[in-house]
């Protein structure tokens, strides 16, 4: 999960406070970014608590994830996932366009492994079928997206999903906005032919 450089900063911190992009302190975020991949654990620190306290990671993950729990359990992981991976984000990207990123996918990846494996009762009254089947087709569509490469899947949740247009989505992922459309419909065409192979 996807231009002028005024129009990409608007875009990315979609969302954030003041307060969220230069904390309390007068710190910016992406400064905190920078010096904690270079090595500077208080840095680190400082950022690992300015993503926690801000809920910065909560919006994405409730995006795809339901579950309250779940999505504390993931908010948390990725915690964890950031103090471990934040040499892998190159600093050519807001760092909160790249957090968003590694979010969306770490909630994906839950819901993979969490694919419901009983089978509901036939039965059921009228309207809980009808809650059921709701229930259901959402989390056909979870899976068919989680199932899309990422080149593809960024794409399609950002513009399906999320409701970005061609060009911010173009912005978000530094990308051709030709690109993305291309991107967008090879995407569908994957989620459809899953689908006709489901029946």
């Amino acid at each position: 999960m996807l231009a002028s450089a005024p129009k990409v900063g608007r875009i990315r911190d979609r969302g954030l406070s003041a307060g969220q992009r230069a904390g309390e302190g007068g710190e910016d975020l992406n400064d905190l970014a920078v010096r904690a991949r270079s090595g500077d654990t208080q840095a680190l620190d400082r950022l690992l608590e300015r993503i926690d306290a801000d809920g910065l990671v909560r919006v994405p993950v409730r995006r795809i994830i339901t579950d309250r729990t779940t999505v504390e359990d993931v908010c948390q992981d990725l915690l964890i996932i950031v103090a471990e991976r934040i040499d892998r984000w190159d600093g050519r990207s807001r760092f909160t366009t790249w957090l968003y990123a590694v979010a969306r996918n770490r909630a994906i990846d839950t819901i993979r492994r969490n694919r419901p494996t009983e089978q509901l009762p036939a039965e059921l009254p009228r309207e809980q079928q009808r809650v059921s089947s709701l229930i259901a087709d959402r989390l056909r569509v979870d899976e068919a997206l989680a199932d899309l490469p990422d080149n593809y899947r960024q794409p399609v949740v950002l513009r399906d999903v999320d409701q970005h247009d061609y060009d911010e989505i173009a912005a978000m992922l530094d990308l051709h906005p030709a690109t993305v459309r291309t991107r967008v419909s090879r995407g569908r065409a994957m989620v459809a032919a899953r689908w006709r192979r489901e029946g």
